[in-house]
């Protein structure tokens, strides 16, 4: 068989690589990122540390600053930045509004007593309508006797420490608007107020003095008013004793006669004790008080009257015993003579 002659095998030498003519280090800076649509900017270095950082300045700059601002003494640095605070439009309304005026400002609120660390002090109690409507109930009636009035109403202030403003509050719920305006006048003005816990203290003088000029005009505005029906209807009951009678007569008597208190001269309630006494003991206390008509005293009058009382009292006795006795032995004498009865 004829050999045919092939040609010789196509070998191929195997490729070299390319050079590049960058280096590795560029070329990386290029690799692209398949979720971005072209390359990233260069970023530039900055130093080590949080976002927003600066070129790093060259070593011989840094030396030349050094030398020329060596003297120079930088402040400190400035303290971190506050937030703003939110500021509302809307200003709240507070109970003490202060202002910054010329006009001196004058507190017109009621003192009362508290603990303090030092001892006892004043602090400021605002008053409601209920509080004026309890305080002035248990006082008495200023139209019938001012006087009357301003002897409770000064241990009133002393007590409870109101102020001006509060004390024509009580006097317009005790007389009301026509009978004030016959007193408004020597009010004294708004702001005063007691200022040491010690009633009689130095610095409360302005005070008490005040509260006596104004006792002076109720009982000129309002002098004692006489109600006798009243004095006249009171009257000893039956098993009332002396004491408890003359106690409730004097205090009507006290209220309604338009008088002063029993001084020397005790005639008017001796009086009025008199008539309105039981007709057994006024009989018993006009026989044995010699001079009651013409001086009476009403120490000797209770006196007196105590003793026909008991006078009295002693011969209820004897003769309520005396009855039980009779009846006691005329029952005896009824079983007697039944029992003779039935024995015959």
């Amino acid at each position: 068989m004829k050999k045919t002659q092939c040609p010789p095998p196509y070998v191929l030498s195997p490729p070299t690589a390319p050079t590049s003519v960058y280096s590795v280090t560029e070329l990386q800076a290029l690799k692209v990122n398949p979720d971005l649509e072209s390359c990233p900017f260069q970023r530039t270095p900055v130093v080590s540390g949080a976002m927003g950082g600066y070129d790093e300045p060259d070593q011989h700059v840094k030396e030349e600053e050094k030398e020329e601002y060596e003297d120079v003494v930088l402040p400190a640095s400035p303290p971190p930045p506050v937030p703003p605070v939110f500021k509302s439009t809307h200003t709240m309304q507070t109970r003490l509004q202060v202002s910054k005026t010329d006009t001196p400002t004058a507190s017109t609120f009621p003192m009362v007593e508290v603990a303090g660390p030092d001892g006892p002090i004043l602090m400021h109690r605002p008053w409601t309508a209920a509080d004026v409507r309890e305080a002035a109930e248990h006082l008495p009636d200023p139209r019938n006797s001012g006087m009357k009035f301003i002897e409770q109403f000064l241990n009133f202030c002393q007590e409870f420490r109101p102020t001006e403003v509060e004390i024509r509050r009580i006097l317009a719920k005790r007389l009301g608007p026509g009978d004030l305006l016959k007193i408004s006048q020597r009010i004294p003005r708004p702001e005063l107020k007691i200022v040491h816990v010690d009633w009689a203290h130095a610095k409360n003088m302005e005070y008490r003095d005040a509260l006596l000029e104004l006792g002076d005009a109720l009982r000129k505005a309002f002098p004692p008013k006489v109600d006798m029906s009243k004095i006249a209807s009171c009257k000893q009951k039956p098993e009332e004793q002396v004491d408890d009678y003359v106690s409730r007569l004097t205090a009507i008597f006290n209220e309604h006669s338009g008088l002063e208190q029993p001084g020397a001269s005790e005639s008017h309630p001796c009086n009025s004790i008199l008539t309105g006494m039981l007709p057994e003991l006024h009989d018993i206390v006009i026989r044995t008080y010699v001079g009651c008509k013409e001086e009476c005293r009403l120490n000797d009058l209770k006196r007196h009257a105590r003793h026909a009382q008991l006078t009295q009292q002693q011969k209820k006795k004897a003769k309520q015993e005396k009855t039980e006795k009779e009846l006691h032995m005329a029952a005896l004498t009824m079983y007697s003579a039944l029992a003779t009865m039935q024995g015959q």
